[in-house]
């Protein structure tokens, strides 16, 4: 190929580029004006979607609240209740949160006990110098990628998709869907006997039991946290504990 053909081609292609670019943009665009024409039917203004739109970080608590929802937030931990994995030692922790407290920890022992622990967090054997010298602890926190959601006892998904605009409006996903109360039901009442315990599976979801299965997960959630810091077992085996993310406030946006 002589030089001025790979001129004419890498011109070509650099064409190319920026026009998809340039479509791909223009169909982001299009997809924001419908999902805002689509939120002014319960919404005239388009008020929430707009404010998220140009809104970041946005308290995701806050945003659900404008929108009539009660959200509960938990995080899962498994529990080793033999404390078996404390031999077995880890080169990292499992998420960028428990890094975050770690060095909220190791920054503290610095400051006011240097002594401690040789100024590392407290999850770290000051002993070893290899790089695998963390102790996982008895609570672990396990990783979230959420793709199953109930409706009102009626309607299930699960599959590829991410709940979210972009999984659910624009990227390619194959999804199984049922609306199928007796169905639905009993797989509601498993998912939420093993995530908070047997004894808070939200029964037959009556407007009155879901007031009250609410507040026993609240319960459950911070009676597990308590659990947590003094080193005992999780209520009843259950997962659930209060959503903690020590690196900030967690960031959230509708599209």
């Amino acid at each position: 190929m002589s030089a001025y053909d790979k001129q004419v081609q890498d011109q070509r292609k650099a064409q190319e580029q920026e026009q998809g670019q340039g479509q791909r943009q223009g169909m982001m665009n299009q997809l924001v004006k419908s999902l805002v024409r689509g939120a002014r039917l319960f919404d005239p203004k388009a008020t929430v979607l707009q404010d998220s739109i140009k809104a970041a970080p946005a308290d995701a608590i806050s945003e659900l609240n404008k929108w009539g929802i009660k959200p509960l937030a938990a995080m899962l931990m498994t529990y080793d209740a033999a404390d078996a994995a404390k031999v077995i030692k880890i080169s990292k922790r499992d998420s960028a949160a428990q890094d975050g407290a770690a060095s909220q920890q190791e920054s503290a022992n610095k400051n006011q006990n240097p002594k401690r622990h040789g100024g590392k967090a407290d999850d770290v054997d000051v002993e070893d110098l290899s790089k695998r010298n963390i102790v996982p602890g008895c609570y672990r926190e396990i990783y979230i990628h959420s793709k199953l959601m109930f409706v009102d006892d009626v309607y299930t998904t699960l599959g590829s998709a991410n709940l979210n605009a972009r999984s659910m409006v624009g990227d390619s996903e194959l999804n199984i869907c049922t609306e199928e109360l007796s169905f639905t039901q009993a797989a509601r009442k498993r998912v939420w006997g093993n995530l908070a315990g047997a004894d808070l599976d939200g029964k037959e979801c009556t407007r009155d039991q879901m007031k009250e299965t609410y507040q026993d997960w609240q319960q459950r959630m911070t009676n597990n946290k308590k659990n947590r810091k003094e080193g005992k077992a999780p209520v009843n085996n259950s997962f659930i504990h209060p959503f903690e993310d020590p690196r900030d406030s967690p960031v959230m946006r509708l599209v």
